[in-house]
């Protein structure tokens, strides 16, 4: 074992029974120790926080979506743009300006009408108007729908039936579930711009105090794991990833002898990279049958399910088929976007976990004030109902859709008006602890946890010291993956505060 470092200052636990500490002692990328509150620090090796900072457990995000969050950073970011002129401005620029020439794809994400002023989709005439000479695509910010200007939907064939039409017939721009109408025409990102774009999108994720993800991906096939597990190991991706496999992939990894928490290349487990729960994505056209039939299949191969519940019909269908209380990983509700009064004890009956997102109800807020009346908004993304309820809930980002932003979620959940409101110490269990028990991750910490911590210039005691709080430094087992000049030269020698494995 290597010499050890007793980290001394406010630690925050996350361990229930015993919540605050007066440090660490960390050794072999492990924690070795808690210390009391003014307990005497071991060893020669002491690194003393000032007073008002904080050691928590590092932050992990369960719901993300890893390369289309890297395909972000390699296309225009809508994200904000308040009116349709902007959009168009925007896209007018990039196109006269990027780096494709003529006839290349332009590619855009992070577009959602409903938070913009006039509160509509441009139409094509509008988008040509913009990008004339390019086809163009325009990921909405949901992940479920884009926008296509006219030079795109000639290479997809006016005809196609999954195009969306308007009272004359005519095709509007708007296609959901876009990945199998643009299959074939948009040409993909090369793998090595997806690595640097990853890379970056690693570093912003450690400079938020992340230290684990969960890929939620309902496309995960073997290839895409063995891509995402390749970024993982070699280091591209600083944080633990535990990635969903597609339902319809699960029979296929089964037979290959993998079970959940294993690596796709197989061995004992244990790395940065590990499988997760079966990810079943309802279809549009048959939500309850295709939930069922995805459920159905991973319990075949005795796989634990996580389903896509955003409306009130595929919450019901998820809860006809609820799992296992006691499985050692219990099942995943993603999102619960609508959730009924008399839903809420289903939930708690099925032993499922509950992985929502706090954030939408600020980042949306216009979105939802326009569209629905005051007792379904506060239906939505629950998270007081649930934890009253016993349900272990954890608190997503849903990147690319969502910013994957701890510190955002926990002010978010513990300022929202209303029942729904937690407590701040439920709040920042959802980013620590209960995030990490949701992807049969460890998170308090205690003797044999991974040192995986994250530094705060503060305590976040109220939502707004939540808001307001800088993270300092990420380490995961006891390595820097962010930090800043604040923290002694020593913390980020070689090997880490005490030594990664």
């Amino acid at each position: 074992m290597s010499a050890g470092l007793a980290v001394v200052g406010r630690v925050w636990t996350g361990d229930p029974s015993r919540p605050w500490a007066g440090g660490l002692v960390v050794a072999d990328g492990r924690v070795q120790a808690v210390l009391a509150e003014g307990a005497a620090a071991p060893g020669e090796r002491v690194l003393r926080l000032a007073p008002e900072w904080a050691v928590l457990p590092g932050f992990v995000d369960p719901h993300v979506h890893l390369l289309a969050t890297a395909a972000g950073v390699l296309s225009v970011d809508l994200a904000g743009v308040p009116d349709v002129e902007t959009l168009l401005a925007r896209l007018a620029a990039e196109s006269a300006w990027g780096s494709a020439g003529r006839g290349a794809w332009l590619r855009a994400h992070g577009w959602d009408e409903s938070l913009t002023t006039e509160g509509r989709q441009p139409t094509v005439a509008e988008l040509d108007r913009a990008v004339p000479d390019r086809p163009l695509v325009v990921h909405h910010a949901t992940g479920h729908a884009a926008l296509l200007n006219g030079a795109a939907l000639r290479q997809v064939g006016t005809d196609d039936p999954r195009l969306e039409r308007g009272a004359e017939g005519r095709p509007t721009g708007v296609v959901a579930e876009p990945a199998a109408v643009l299959a074939g025409l948009v040409p993909p990102l090369g793998w090595e711009e997806l690595r640097r774009a990853s890379g970056a999108v690693s570093a912003a994720m450690a400079a938020a105090g992340l230290v684990a993800v969960g890929d939620a991906t309902h496309t995960n096939d073997r290839l895409a794991l063995e891509r995402l597990e390749e970024l993982s190991v070699d280091g591209v991706v600083a944080q633990r990833i535990v990635a969903m496999v597609g339902s319809g992939s699960v029979g296929l990894l089964r037979g290959a002898g993998l079970r959940p928490g294993d690596p796709v290349s197989g061995g004992d487990g244990g790395g940065p990279f590990r499988l997760g729960h079966g990810k079943v994505m309802p279809d549009p056209a048959d939500p309850s049958g295709s939930i069922a039939a995805g459920i159905e299949e991973c319990r075949a191969h005795r796989w634990p399910v996580a389903v896509h519940c955003v409306d009130v019909e595929e919450l019901s269908a998820a809860l006809a088929l609820a799992g296992d209380r006691n499985a050692s990983w219990p099942d995943r509700l993603e999102h619960v976007g609508l959730c009924l009064p008399e839903q809420v004890a289903a939930v708690a009956s099925s032993g499922a976990d509950v992985v929502t997102n706090p954030r939408f109800m600020v980042d949306r807020a216009l979105k939802y004030r326009r569209q629905l009346s005051e007792p379904e908004q506060e239906w939505l993304y629950r998270m007081g109902s649930f934890v009253s309820s016993g349900v272990r809930v954890a608190a997503g980002s849903d990147s690319p859709t969502g910013v994957p932003d701890p510190l955002g979620m926990v002010a978010a959940a513990a300022s929202r008006p209303g029942p729904e409101r937690v407590r701040l110490s439920e709040a920042l269990g959802a980013v620590t602890t209960s995030a990490a028990g949701v992807c049969g991750l460890s998170g308090p910490l205690r003797p044999g946890a991974a040192a995986d911590l994250v530094v705060l210039d503060r305590f976040p005691d109220t939502a707004e010291a939540a808001a307001g709080a800088t993270v300092l430094a990420t380490l995961i087992e006891g390595a820097a993956a962010h930090g800043s000049d604040a923290l002694p030269a020593e913390v980020w020698a070689p090997g880490g505060l005490a030594g990664r494995k």
